[in-house]
């Protein structure tokens, strides 16, 4: 029996349909209603995947998320319905499973807060992807002004993240942070009616009392409103500015993935499933300096699952058959970084590859300056204060001369990482356009165009108040697979 899945894009659904034929079509079931649901569903696929360690296989459902993202779902399927685990879907309603304590999901209503001026209710409408039952929001279709004020607290973690929606206002719609009568953070939404995870840095706050307002000082048009939810004291940083879901890919270049197995009796690859992707962006490819096309395959790619807190991750790793266009190795161990330091690694192109294990201390930030050149530089850190790993790609590209493009393009990529046993992983690809992390063998995978100039070959590491070790660092330059 064959089977097959559709998206409705606009009411995110997903329906899967039998056949014996190819040619006769029976309706069994639908999905949806977890994850991003704010914009259109496409490009689903349905598959099993090896359940690491454990001998056993789930089923795996991936959407794409409209205009550039790919979501995930971990569940099982009886040949008609998807039914998803029950710790992924708590993680997905409720937020269950994430790190550290809720000040505030406002299932109670407004009980904890002083409400000043009409602005403000539970559940005002308009807003997307909340989580539980409840939300604290203001409406711009009231023309009503006002601010919550939160019950004082003692700052006793080193970030305070929150679900964010509304209008980009910093003066007149925004949630801000008040430490004995100051204020010390402020951050306004995108615009748009979707929450999605924002948060501060707060680590040189811990130990003083504190609030937090929701402001509306805005009486008119359509985006004068703000919407928060789920404010969350951690000791990891989640201003990843996306909406509460499991994402295949942190970085903006990564879409429409397409999977398919290996059936041969080759019993290295034995039946992987493999995937691949578009690495581009609707909201600038027709902008990209490139003749030849508007984007470019990634990496393939092989995946299994891990078990976790959340219930299960998605975890990817390139393909080994790639290891067959590496150059002569480049290896360094037991490196001590303090500042900013070369390394011995210099390929002659961007073309490599680099594979690095560090071990940092708890206040060291550390990454690497890839790309460097003409003044211009990818930046890749990790800070192990609040366990958060950045992409900068700002000052990245040659190609300036388009406004447009640079607005939407030169911006930062963050993704909270945890460590494994006390370091971390970097699988590096740097191509002449592109760059795909993995990060602690696949868990996190970030993958960005980037558009460097032939010129800018220069590779740095670099420690941000104390001494970094890196364990091992192993380096490659690539053959093409051009013949």
């Amino acid at each position: 029996m064959w089977k097959m899945v559709v998206t409705l894009p606009n009411i995110q659904q997903i329906h899967i349909y039998e056949s014996k034929d190819l040619k006769d079509w029976k309706y069994c079931s639908a999905f949806g209603g977890l994850g991003a649901k704010n914009s259109f569903w496409e490009c689903p696929d349905l598959f099993e995947l090896p359940v690491t360690g454990t001998g056993q296989k789930k089923w795996v459902m991936l959407i794409g998320r409209g205009p550039n993202r790919v979501q995930y779902f971990t569940g099982d399927f009886d040949g008609k319905v998807f039914t998803p685990d029950s710790r992924m879907a708590d993680y997905l309603k409720e937020g269950k499973g994430l790190d550290g304590t809720v000040f505030e999901n406002f299932e109670k209503g407004l009980v904890n807060w002083k409400t000043e001026g009409a602005a403000f209710a539970v559940n005002a409408p308009g807003v997307v992807d909340h989580l539980g039952h409840s939300y604290a929001g203001s409406s711009s279709k009231t023309r009503s002004t006002g601010k919550l004020v939160s019950k004082p607290f003692k700052i006793t973690h080193r970030a305070i993240n929150f679900l964010l929606a509304g209008g980009k206002g910093v003066d007149s719609t925004c949630i801000r942070l008040v430490v004995d009568g100051k204020i010390l953070r402020t951050t306004t939404a995108d615009n748009s009616n979707v929450l999605k995870w924002n948060g501060w840095d707060v680590r040189e706050l811990i130990g003083r009392n504190a609030h937090i307002e929701l402001v509306d000082k805005h009486p008119g048009t359509d985006n004068a409103f703000i919407a928060v939810d789920h404010i969350l004291f951690s000791n990891k940083l989640m201003n990843q500015q996306l909406e509460h879901a499991q994402w295949l890919d942190y970085g903006p270049d990564y879409y429409a993935t397409r999977t398919w197995r290996n059936y041969d009796d080759n019993k290295n690859i034995a039946d992987s499933v493999f995937a691949i992707s578009w690495m581009g962006n609707w909201d600038y490819a027709n902008k990209v300096p490139t003749k030849w096309g508007k984007g470019f395959q990634s990496l393939p790619r092989v995946m299994a699952l891990k078990q976790n807190q959340k219930g299960y991750t998605v975890v990817q790793n390139p393909v080994p058959q790639l290891q067959h266009l590496r150059g002569k190795l480049y290896q360094a161990e037991n490196l001590k970084i303090n500042g900013f330091q070369r390394i011995g690694f210099t390929p002659s192109k961007n073309s490599y590859e680099i594979d690095v294990v560090i071990k940092p201390t708890e206040r060291a930030a550390f990454g690497f300056d890839l790309l460097e050149g003409e003044g211009r530089k990818l930046v890749l850190r990790y800070d192990p204060v609040t366990s958060i790993i950045t992409l900068d790609r700002t000052n990245c590209t040659d190609h300036v001369s388009d406004a447009d493009f640079t607005r939407l393009f030169a911006k930062k990529i963050t993704t909270p990482v945890s460590l494994q046993n006390g370091t971390l992983r970097l699988h590096m690809f740097i191509d002449q356009s592109s760059i795909e992390v993995f990060v602690n063998d696949g868990e996190t995978v970030i993958s960005a165009t980037t558009f460097p100039s032939e010129r800018q070959l220069g590779i740095s590491a670099f420690s941000e108040g104390g001494t970094t070790q890196v364990e091992v660092l192993k380096g490659w330059e690539l053959n093409t697979i051009w013949k």
